[in-house]
């Protein structure tokens, strides 16, 4: 009986050992969860006319006044954006840690053109400034390049267009230009100057408002009916998300991409009627398979003023190409 008690002591013994010792075992921590799903991103509102850096906390960084409305912004590789709107037209949106943000701009009234509705930069300088951008032109139907230096900028390209352009954007892929159009995404070619790559009503575009291509030539479209859709190099759709099947009047949908540990991600917002009233919301989406990662309710808490769009803050990518 003895024998038994001096048994079972020792491995109560050895048991208590066993958790109060830590074993001497190389182990990886696991990586912890991030905060949330959405970037640090700017927020183009409209009543009042202003853009907002929004940490990924929901904390508001800063908010920076215009003297008109905001069309279009898009990240540079600088950390900064471009910005398309205000009396400027067209600015660079310089942004410093813990600081007020501050402008420079470039005097495109000399160009003779309309507020372009959607703008971005083609080239760089060594210090990260453009030097050249890409902007679509909603009166005349076309895209252009005009430079971005110096006091008197001029047209150096254009090329018409078949339909109003909702948005332009360089395709990290090829290096042409992806034009949104209500009905149609086309790829244009700068150096031949046509069309090479299209999507239309075929594919099920309808009343698109924005598009995006990435580095492994997957198209991602945003639509003014809730959906994002993404399509293959041979336009197979490749998932179709609807953001928010009870709201309607969607208007103002946007999307951009940004990359978390290597993997590319979606940042969409737009504006629709819901059960609630009209609302702004933002949402991040997995751009394998369109799955909601953050949703809008989640989103619909960071901000009170109608946002025309939502732009990630990104840094040194791949997704723009240099």
């Amino acid at each position: 009986m003895n024998h038994q008690v001096r048994v079972l002591c020792g491995s109560i013994a050895f048991g208590l050992c066993f958790f109060l010792i830590p074993p001497v075992v190389s182990a990886k921590p696991r990586a912890s969860a991030p905060s949330s799903f959405f970037p640090d991103m700017l927020l183009c509102e409209q009543n009042p006319n202003r853009l907002s850096l929004v940490t990924r906390s929901g904390k508001d960084e800063w908010t920076f006044p215009l003297d008109g409305p905001v069309f279009d912004a898009q990240s540079e590789p600088s950390g900064d954006w471009l910005v398309a709107g205000g009396k400027n037209k067209v600015f660079f949106l310089h942004h410093t840690m813990g600081k007020k943000p501050w402008i420079s701009a470039w005097d495109w009234s000399a160009l003779n053109t309309d507020p372009p509705v959607s703008a971005v930069a083609v080239d760089w300088d060594l210090s990260g400034r453009p030097t050249l951008v890409l902007a679509a032109d909603g009166v005349k139907n076309r895209i252009f390049l005009a430079d971005a230096k110096g006091d008197a900028p001029k047209i150096r390209w254009e090329f018409a267009l078949s339909q109003t352009p909702r948005s332009a954007r360089v395709c990290p892929d090829s290096g042409n230009f992806l034009v949104t159009m209500d009905s149609k995404i086309e790829e244009v070619d700068f150096q031949k100057a046509k069309v090479i790559w299209a999507l239309d009503a075929s594919a099920g575009i309808d009343r698109a408002a924005d598009a995006a291509r990435s580095p492994d030539s997957n198209t991602y479209v945003a639509d003014n009916r809730g959906r994002v859709s993404a399509y293959d190099v041979d336009q197979h759709l490749l998932w179709q998300t609807f953001l928010n099947p009870a709201a309607s009047q969607w208007k103002d949908t946007t999307l951009s991409l940004f990359e978390v540990r290597e993997e590319i991600r979606i940042l969409v917002s737009g504006s629709a009627q819901t059960r609630r009233g009209r609302e702004s919301q933002v949402w991040v989406l997995d751009s394998k398979n369109g799955k909601i990662l953050a949703p809008s309710d989640e989103s619909s808490r960071r901000f009170s003023s109608p946002v025309i769009r939502a732009v990630p803050q990104i840094e040194g990518t791949d997704l723009i190409k240099k």
